[in-house]
């Protein structure tokens, strides 16, 4: 299976908080598995709003975890592992959006070269609060094996973290 994606037949004309009670997902062993699902921005709410735990696990042709900045808003924890298709975790409207992330955990994947993307179509480069990246409520980040990690972001932003009380790093510094 190359996708996952929400049955937009479902969706149509639906409330699409279908998801709504969801407060974990775990994917795990999908080899083939390239877009865990669709950026849904065209719904006019977020499809798990109550999404709190994002696992993804083993999953090597992965090219992209959080598609949109509204789809994943109440998220606490994300953790990546072993997933060498990424080549960043999240985009730059994604990390300004995730406002209750307390931890990120992210080993070996092997081609990620940042943590947040540089490259987000998405982002205005033009507003005020364009290079600043806040991650309010982070206070685990560990970043471990990652062999060809370049940087947290390559854009020139301000990224803070004003409550990380754990930093782990093994492997390549940044």
């Amino acid at each position: 299976m190359e996708e996952i994606f929400l049955n937009e037949e479902l969706l149509d004309g639906e409330d699409p908080h279908v998801f709504a009670h969801l407060k974990s997902i775990e994917i795990h062993g999908m080899d083939n598995l390239i877009h865990a699902w669709k950026d849904n921005s065209n719904l006019p709410g977020p499809i798990f709003p109550n999404l709190e735990i994002l696992k993804v696990k083993k999953c090597g042709r992965l090219k992209n975890i959080v598609p949109s900045a509204t789809s994943f808003c109440n998220l606490v924890q994300l953790e990546v592992l072993e997933c060498n298709g990424l080549k960043h975790l999240i985009t730059c409207s994604v990390a300004k959006s995730v406002d209750q992330l307390q931890s990120i955990i992210v080993e070996k994947c092997q081609r990620m070269v940042e943590i947040v993307a540089s490259n987000d179509d998405n982002e205005n480069i033009d507003d005020a609060d364009a290079n600043e990246i806040i991650f309010s409520q982070l206070k685990d980040l560990k970043l471990c094996n990652l062999p060809n990690l370049e940087g947290f972001c390559f854009r020139n932003y301000n990224v803070r973290f004003p409550f990380l009380t754990t930093y782990e790093q093994v492997g390549r510094a940044i």
